[in-house]
């Protein structure tokens, strides 16, 4: 794949993802919770008003951008994230071993927000994600790629 073409695929990928997270954002109303909880032990992204849970997702780790140094670092090179977090990754660096595209198989590299939801996208793209979420944290965000998401009964 050329970078032409990478370029081409991430753009498309990054224009599914908005309306992805646009349809999640509507059809379980996220941004009435006041708080969200990530639980990486348990693979959970709870939303939830007065202290009681309201939607739940299912979640990968994607990566991080760390806003201090300017640079992402993807979820299976992150020693904080446990590996079966990350593991359905591994197919986006595959993806990007057969297609010789650097950014997808480089553990760490200099990144703008921007590159770390472009590579959400592609990331949501590859796995047939149900969109992503964006943690913001002390010195950066974590990206969170959503796999379910139901409300609590």
């Amino acid at each position: 794949m050329t970078d032409e073409e990478f370029s081409d695929y991430a753009h498309e990928a990054v224009h599914e993802l908005m309306a992805l997270n646009e349809k999640y954002h509507e059809q379980f109303k996220i941004s009435d919770y006041e708080r969200w909880f990530y639980d990486l032990e348990k693979g959970t992204l709870t939303f939830s008003h007065e202290g009681v849970p309201h939607v739940i997702a299912a979640i990968q780790a994607i990566g991080s951008l760390s806003t201090r140094t300017s640079s992402w670092l993807w979820a299976w090179a992150n020693e904080s994230i446990p590996k079966e977090m990350s593991n359905a990754l591994l197919a986006i660096r595959e993806f990007g071993q057969k297609n010789n595209i650097t950014r997808l198989t480089q553990d760490y590299w200099e990144a703008t927000e921007d590159d770390g939801w472009e590579m959400s996208a592609v990331a949501t793209r590859l796995l047939g994600a149900k969109g992503v979420y964006r943690c913001p944290g002390e010195s950066g965000y974590l990206f969170l790629l959503l796999t379910d998401i139901y409300f609590v009964q």
